[in-house]
């Protein structure tokens, strides 16, 4: 369902309300008494002092218990949340969507108000119901990347697609990321060389496989791939404020360098008990105010593990 005339301004409420079909004959519909409805209510996704506030999960691979671990550490409101990548482990059918990706969108909705940008992870193109995704989740234009201006603040979202190449056995000759790529990479070009990228005060960017990077517990991250290094390049000398990423199972806090002239946060991973303390899961909080952005990383036991501004 689109809403027309919405506006990120102002908050709304909303009431849905649903009846099976008993029988869908092409000429006669029979349809069920009983009615099932739900409602709620929404904040404002921009406040009146314009500010944004966002939180990003990541990598969870449908351990939901993830979730309440995490969001009961949220605090204040928030404008929006994003889910990037590997929400879920692989595809196979329609109620393994609805269990481990509709009700954690629905259960955080309740929770936060807030609405969500869900970004696909190299997880999510595999198992044998993954080409349905795009029948749950509504894709802009058709696709699973996009980018979109909020106040003074632009926010671009880029599918990284899978994390080996084309010919890997695993894919059984059926996937061709390359060309996918290399599509959106034109893309990245052309929207880091519009007028909203180049107005915007803030510039942040959602990936699910991160650039190069150095995680908390000092692991170094080099990209393998020749066509997702060519995506980052495309960020290199654009202005970006701030890439937040994923995949790693190990969470980072890493700030600009030399080769990489921006600064990346990457969260964690979806075993709450792991050993190593960087692998377990985090909460990536964002707070936008004019020309000033401020993430922390926060864990499941409400420790702040990291933060920086830009």
């Amino acid at each position: 369902i689109v809403v027309s005339g919405y506006d990120p301004a102002k908050p709304f409420r909303y009431r849905v309300k649903s009846r099976a079909f008993s029988s869908f004959g092409p000429y006669k519909v029979v349809r069920e008494e009983a009615v099932a409805m739900c409602e709620g209510e929404m904040n404002a996704v921009l406040p009146p002092d314009g500010s944004i506030s966002f939180a990003m999960f990541n990598d969870v691979h449908n351990r939901l218990e993830v979730y309440p671990a995490l969001a009961r550490h949220r605090t204040g409101p928030l404008s929006f949340t994003v889910f990037n990548g590997d929400i879920m482990n692989h595809i196979e059918d329609e109620p393994g969507v609805a269990r481990c990706l509709m009700a954690p969108l629905a259960y955080m909705t309740a929770r936060t108000r807030a609405p969500m940008w869900y970004l696909r992870g190299n997880h999510e193109t595999r198992g044998r119901f993954a080409r349905h995704l795009r029948d749950y989740v509504a894709l802009p234009r058709g696709r699973y990347y996009g980018a979109v201006s909020l106040g003074g603040a632009r926010f671009v979202f880029v599918d990284t697609g899978e994390d080996k190449e084309d010919s890997h056995p695993e894919y059984s000759g059926l996937v061709d990321f390359d060309r996918y790529v290399a599509a959106q990479t034109a893309w990245l070009a052309r929207e880091v060389a519009s007028e909203a990228w180049r107005k915007a005060t803030v510039r942040v960017v959602f990936m699910h496989i991160p650039p190069d990077a150095t995680c908390a517990d000092g692991r170094v991250w080099r990209q393998p791939l020749a066509r997702i290094r060519e995506l980052h390049a495309v960020l290199n000398g654009s202005g970006v404020s701030l890439v937040m990423g994923a995949h790693l199972h190990r969470w980072a806090c890493d700030p600009a360098n030399e080769a990489r002239p921006y600064p990346l946060i990457i969260g964690g991973g979806p075993n709450l008990a792991a050993a190593n303390p960087a692998a377990r899961p985090t909460l990536a909080h964002c707070t936008i105010k004019g020309t000033s952005l401020t993430a922390t990383i926060l864990s499941a036991a409400g420790e702040t593990l990291a933060s920086l501004t830009v």
